[in-house]
This record gives C-alpha cells, sequence and structure tokens, in this order.
C-alpha cells in the first residue's frame, strides 16, 4: 500500500510538471497590424494585409490584427483561449 501511494504521489508531481512545462509562449507586441512569428506570409504579402486592415480601420474604427504563432507557442491551451489571453496581453480591441 505504501509503495502504491508512493507511486501515485510521482505520478502526479510528474503530470503536472509536464502541465507547468507547456504554458503558452505569448509574444510582445509588435506594433503592426500583422505579426507573422510563423514566417507563413511573404512580406508582399504582409503589406497587402497591412494596407487592407488599415483600410477597414479607417473606415470602420474596428481594429483586426493578423497573427500567425508557431503551434508550439499555444502549450496546453486551445486556439481560442491562446487567441484571448494574446489578445488581452496586447490590449487589442
Amino acid at each position: 500500500l505504501k509503495m502504491r501511494l508512493i507511486s501515485i504521489f510521482l505520478f502526479v508531481i510528474f503530470v503536472n510538471l509536464g502541465v507547468l512545462a507547456q504554458s503558452p509562449t505569448i509574444p510582445s507586441p509588435t506594433g503592426k497590424a500583422v505579426s507573422d512569428f510563423s514566417n507563413l506570409l511573404t512580406v508582399e504579402q504582409e503589406d497587402s494585409i497591412s494596407r487592407k486592415l488599415m483600410t477597414f480601420y479607417d473606415s470602420t474604427s474596428n481594429q483586426i490584427a493578423v497573427v500567425n504563432v508557431p503551434v508550439a507557442w499555444l502549450g496546453n491551451k486551445t486556439l481560442e483561449e491562446y487567441s484571448i489571453e494574446l489578445a488581452n496581453s496586447w490590449k487589442l480591441g
């Protein structure tokens, strides 16, 4: 019984350490409408999207940011949870 409790205790510790190690990576704000941390877009694509977003902002006053991040940066968060955390951290909207 004592060995079983020790095994369970160690299992819980290792599981919790694994969860802690998977905290999300929230980058610093870039101040740009398009932040491509995954390098998915060309410079021309970033510029084109940025121009469209600025035109939209000028005509509506609604802010939209396009942010690409590597999947590994999400840690143990869902995409929705990560997006909200990023938006709150960057003070978007």
